[in-house]
């Protein structure tokens, strides 16, 4: 019972009611014993699996079918069945739990019209199931998969059973695809040497603990909207990830076992109380009120759902994302040394491009940049704050053969550009382009004579400046 509603383990949450799902599902042997641990969505169906063996009046034994308006099985032939995880992977149902298929245990497909065993089985059981980057993952209390060492997590590459990392030092109960994360939980202290709570994140390639964990029996979760929702064993326990940290979540009658989203609802399924399903928010909710809905900031732009302003550039996430060039994680996008969000609201220039005038001078450095062109007076700044440059180098970076002839070369070039400094503020751009033509032909490498400054990023970034000048005065 949900509610005052009568609903046989499974029952439905429209957003402000509760309402059955047929006559629900039932062990006959024993109504008390009857659970729902795993549920998922296939062919726009709800897949129920768990320890019963009736279904809307109908025999299922232990995984039925909702689809909208009535029950039915899903094969009859899983023997001494418990169904405890469901997933759908390349488009195929996936069942696990403690039954056999055949002589193998226990992982299986449903081609639509029977079960077929995945590899050649496990050494114990299945609790969890899901499909990640191309793989289907499993989970359980389980050691050894095709015969080979998994520690409780291994990954099926179409072929056979592979570990995932090193595996677990406990059972592994629950999985979930959060963001870009595949996420496991269970009685676990440590995943692959990294010590975690109960609960940690794989990123592709490493594990990572998940805030300060939780404690606890952990069930089931899924990702809702832009929440981690985790079943934690016991009546009413339910809580959830934000993405930064752990939260309460609306409480449940009964003990949740297992956990789906289907369109906006999440389903809760549990012991002696049914199947149920919550909606506590919007279809597509925008918790920071940026233009986007969390559930795309997670799973599409990587940006923060609690956060408006994911990179602090001064442009909400939402309008990044609409102009199309700019990065919401980036928060100077062209590199020009401005962020985006100074540029479009306080100078006018476009963030997706360096130059907005397009006079050779990135708007970070130029006076004006919505007008080509440079001033005689930037010109002569930006001269003389080279020759300071150069003399700050240090003696070591030059290359002649002792000390004196390294200060009299950093003496030869720091003059030379400040003479073209002084040339460019006469309006003598002649005099100031074969001055730094000389400085130039010194550390560009180009010419047959050794330059008389080592390789570096320093004198590259000279070189270039000197390059950029030079362009600016021929024009």
């Amino acid at each position: 019972m949900v509610n005052g509603i009568v609903a046989n383990r499974i029952a439905r949450w429209d957003g402000s009611h509760w309402h059955q799902l047929g006559d629900g599902v039932i062990w006959t042997a024993n109504s008390d014993a009857t659970a729902v641990f795993a549920l998922t969505v296939w062919n726009d169906q709800i897949i129920a699996g768990g320890r019963f063996d009736t279904a809307g009046g109908q025999q299922a034994k232990s995984i039925a079918r909702w689809d909208g308006a009535s029950w039915s099985s899903v094969g009859n032939t899983l023997s001494w069945a418990n169904v405890l995880a469901l997933t759908v992977h390349g488009g195929e149902l996936i069942a696990g739990g403690n039954f056999l298929v055949g002589a193998n245990r226990p992982v299986a497909r449903w081609d639509r019209s029977q079960w077929h065993p995945l590899g050649s089985g496990f050494d114990q059981f299945v609790h969890a199931l899901i499909s990640y980057n191309g793989e289907l993952i499993a989970a359980g209390n389980f050691q050894n998969a095709d015969g080979v060492q998994v520690n409780n997590i291994a990954r099926w590459n179409g072929a056979v059973w592979n570990p995932l990392g090193q595996g677990a030092n406990g059972r592994v109960s629950a999985l979930a695809v959060y963001g870009a994360d595949l996420i496991a939980a269970g009685a676990f202290t440590e995943v692959s040497g990294v010590q975690a709570n109960q609960i940690a994140r794989w990123d592709g390639s490493q594990w990572h603990p998940l805030g300060p964990g939780l404690s606890g029996n952990i069930e089931s979760m899924d990702a809702h909207h832009s929440d981690l929702i985790v079943a934690v064993g016991g009546p009413n326990r339910l809580v959830r990830w934000n993405g930064s940290v752990w939260e309460t979540f609306p409480s449940i009658t009964g003990w949740p076992l297992s956990l789906t989203t289907f369109g906006s609802e999440l389903f809760v399924g549990h012991a002696n109380g049914g199947i149920a399903s919550w909606t506590d928010c919007p279809p597509n909710p925008d918790t920071d009120g940026d233009g986007l809905t969390d559930a795309d900031e997670i799973n599409i732009y990587g940006t923060d759902p609690h956060n408006p302003d994911t990179d602090g550039d001064g442009l909400l996430d939402g309008v990044e994302v609409e102009m199309g060039c700019t990065d919401p994680l980036n928060p100077d996008t062209d590199g020009d040394g401005l962020s985006d969000g100074y540029e479009v609201n306080v100078l006018g220039t476009d963030p997706c491009y360096a130059d907005t005038d397009g006079d050779g001078v990135p708007d970070g450095i130029d006076p004006l940049p919505l007008d080509p062109g440079v001033t005689q007076d930037f010109l002569e700044s930006w001269l003389r704050d080279l020759a300071d440059t150069i003399s700050g180098f240090d003696l070591n970076q030059f290359t002649g053969p002792n000390a004196n002839a390294n200060k009299g070369r950093q003496n030869s070039l720091a003059n030379r550009v400040r003479n073209a400094s002084k040339a460019a503020a006469d309006g003598d751009y002649a005099s100031a382009i074969d001055l730094l033509q000389g400085v130039l032909e010194k550390i560009d490498g180009n010419e047959s004579d050794a330059d008389w400054i080592a390789d570096s990023p320093q004198k590259s970034k000279l070189a270039a400046e000197i390059q950029l000048i030079l362009a600016l005065l021929h024009n």
